[in-house]
């Protein structure tokens, strides 16, 4: 009985098992992309205004244009964690640095672009809620998972075609 068919597949199939970290990593990639072009649109797309003081009984503002445009800069992919049998990564603000336009007697250096978004997306007593995570995230997991889906399909005929 001779099985040079079953080889050949098996040979695809160790070919395969080889590439999927650097696949899952590649795949994720574009995923991430997707989704930070989202959370870039969403918080472009936010209204904006003057900067004003907020008094007692002022009604509440909308983030000002340096601070849209800090939290636009801000968003950034999160380097790649990398484990025995997954790869993970985030989209968002965590540790994007600091304003340096936007400076406080509090924070004098600029102020922390983590705490601008986070003002922004949940609201405060002096700034209006505009939670352009949350519509981000709801308009572009769909295409983030596409675009995955996608290229780890490419990369994959690519292996095993050529095996």
């Amino acid at each position: 009985m001779k099985t040079s068919g079953l080889d050949i597949e098996m040979e695809k199939f160790k070919a395969l098992m080889d590439k999927a970290p650097e696949i899952a990593s590649r795949a994720l990639y574009k995923g991430a992309g997707v989704m930070a072009d989202e959370y870039k649109r969403a918080a472009a797309g936010m209204p904006t205004e003057k900067n004003r003081y907020v008094g007692p009984n002022d009604p509440p503002r909308h983030a000002t244009n340096a601070e849209k445009n800090a939290v636009v800069r801000g968003i950034g992919i999160a380097r790649f964690r990398k484990n025995v049998d997954s790869v993970d990564t985030s989209v968002g603000i965590n540790s994007s640095g600091y304003a340096a336009n936007i400076k406080t007697k509090k924070y004098p250096n600029g102020k922390p672009i983590p705490l601008i978004a986070n003002g922004i997306n949940s609201g405060s007593s002096f700034m209006v809620k505009y939670p352009f995570a949350r519509k981000a995230e709801a308009s572009g997991k769909a295409k983030a998972v596409a675009a995955m889906d996608a290229e780890g399909q490419k990369l994959i005929d690519e292996v095993t075609s050529n095996g």
